[in-house]
């Protein structure tokens, strides 16, 4: 799939794209079986968690996801390295070769009509997660596995936040009380939000610094999205990065400044 010049400059201008349905109804449900063997506990052959299994968070914050699930299932590393997705990242980042970051497989939990916090996920910027990286040039997608709406918990982001930089307080994924952290916002973010709403197959990309978050489910089903991130080919562990971030530990102890993200946890997909 391609995109136009027109979709790069309103990607760098508001931080966010959206494009039309990509994957078709049999691949959205072959994901959403991988979705079920992931959440139920098979990997594939060989294979375990590189970093922590699944976070089932249901007693406090109601969200589920999964870290690195295409490592330990063939189906969803196959639509990660995707060309139909591959081939925007490169043209967003101008680039000839991207790798695969990480990926998240999200499961937000339906409420069946109540109004709760339960679900929520709190507005923050993927790059405070991800300062041991060289650059801030970074895509994360969402693609949709069923329709995705407001009543079902859509993205939410602020148009523009991408151009503020690093701010404070950054990675407040599992913080689930959107007022305050809009309160907190108010004096730092540019425009308004924008509700992301998609339908299945649909993908939106938005740029690592961009903030953003998701309101509750209230409909009586799981919403289900998969989360590919993709970093340019290059890009290397930055030693003043914060302390502690999974990425780098899959350089091993001796991990230095500069050494490149890539090998087996780090794969080149286009």
């Amino acid at each position: 799939m391609s995109i136009s010049d027109a979709d790069v400059k309103r990607f760098w201008t508001y931080g966010y794209l959206v494009v039309p349905v990509v994957f078709s109804l049999e691949e959205i449900n072959e994901m959403r079986a991988a979705f079920d063997d992931v959440y139920e506990g098979r990997v594939a052959e060989g294979r375990d968690w590189p970093y922590v299994p699944p976070l089932v968070n249901e007693e406090r914050v109601g969200i589920r996801t999964a870290l690195f699930s295409w490592y330990v299932n063939d189906v969803i590393k196959r639509y990660v390295s995707d060309s139909r997705i591959v081939d925007i990242v490169k043209r967003l980042l101008d680039t000839n070769a991207v790798r695969l970051w990480q990926d998240q497989a999200i499961w937000k939990p339906g409420s069946d009509g109540a109004m709760t916090d339960y679900g929520n996920i709190g507005f923050h910027q993927d790059y405070g997660y991800w300062q041991d990286s060289s650059t801030t040039d970074m895509v994360s997608a969402n693609i949709a596995l069923q329709d995705v709406t407001i009543d079902n918990g859509a993205l939410c982001l602020f148009p523009c936040s991408h151009t503020l930089g690093l701010i404070e307080n950054a990675n407040n994924f599992f913080d689930t009380d959107l007022n305050s952290l809009r309160e907190s916002l108010g004096n730092i973010v540019p425009r308004d939000e924008a509700r992301i709403e998609l339908r299945a197959g649909q993908i939106s990309f938005h740029h690592c610094l961009t903030i953003h978050g998701s309101g509750p489910n209230i409909t009586n089903e799981p919403r289900l999205v998969l989360a590919p991130a993709y970093m340019p080919d290059g890009t290397y562990y930055r030693e003043e990065g914060q302390d502690h971030c999974p990425h780098s530990e899959f350089l091993g102890p001796a991990r230095r400044h500069g050494q490149p993200f890539e090998g087996e946890f780090f794969p080149l997909v286009g």
